[in-house]
């Protein structure tokens, strides 16, 4: 299963960067200082702030890191019923800015408590991911993600590998180094063991990060949602997973 994904994804992959490669190439020529370190986070870690572009023109090389803390509330219908489970979640985040192009790689792992039936279990979650983005804008993010998520209960283990792409923006509100953040990711690409298929998986998030212009400290609060679809098959009935967290993130950053 594993080949059929990356024969699926390598496509979805060479295309985003296909379309990647020109845009930044364009905006570097264009307007250079709009390429520093600003846009928004695609898939699920930290987003690093726009606000001035007195910042931006100081570097084009930046490195960070952020801890972060979820708490996750999860929903899934199921043969016609709703369960909830809820949690808490740690990770961490790091990332390396280049001119208009960032990679991230991010983790994070936690439980998610039900009311211990047998379709409602207790869960521990771990969830891998990173990403390759690139900036035509300084408020403008778009490029290619990868993830991986394994949910294991007292009766079964489920992994699920996604691949797709994410667009994040960043808005300056006022004050200088705070910024209102956005991003949404979608994955096209997707293979499940251990349960069935999905039909649809996708996620986005809206908060704000705060970096002080004359300190290397970022500050951030987000709220997240995410959906995953699965379809009916041998494994059982179609159901639905939703997942609604508050996301607490500090890091630090050197660079510009």
């Amino acid at each position: 299963m594993t080949t059929g994904l990356a024969s699926r994804a390598i496509p979805c992959v060479a295309a985003l960067l296909a379309v990647t490669a020109p845009a930044a190439a364009q905006a570097r020529q264009a307007d250079p200082a709009a390429l520093s370190p600003a846009a928004s986070q695609g898939a699920g870690g930290s987003s690093s702030s726009g606000s001035t572009q007195s910042a931006e023109r100081r570097g084009v090389f930046a490195v960070s890191g952020m801890a972060f803390g979820y708490r996750a509330e999860h929903r899934m219908r199921y043969l016609g019923a709703v369960h909830e489970q809820s949690g808490n979640w740690l990770g961490g985040e790091g990332t390396i800015r280049l001119g208009p192009i960032t990679l991230r790689a991010s983790g994070l792992t936690g439980k998610l408590s039900g009311d211990t039936s047998v379709t409602n279990p207790d869960r521990t979650v771990r969830v891998s991911s990173g990403s390759l983005g690139v900036r035509p804008a300084g408020w403008l993010e778009f490029g290619a993600d990868v993830g991986a998520r394994r949910v294991e209960t007292s009766a079964s283990t489920v992994v699920t590998r996604l691949v797709g792409g994410h667009v994040g923006l960043a808005v300056p509100l006022g004050l200088d180094g705070l910024a209102g953040t956005a991003s949404a990711t979608y994955y096209p690409v997707t293979d499940v063991t251990g349960d069935e298929k999905l039909s649809l998986a996708l996620a986005g998030e809206m908060g704000f990060l705060y970096t002080p212009p004359r300190g290397g400290v970022m500050i951030g609060l987000a709220y997240r949602f995410e959906r995953y679809d699965y379809s009916a098959g041998a494994l059982g009935p179609a159901r639905l997973e939703q997942q609604r967290s508050v996301v607490a993130r500090v890091g630090l950053k050197l660079g510009s």
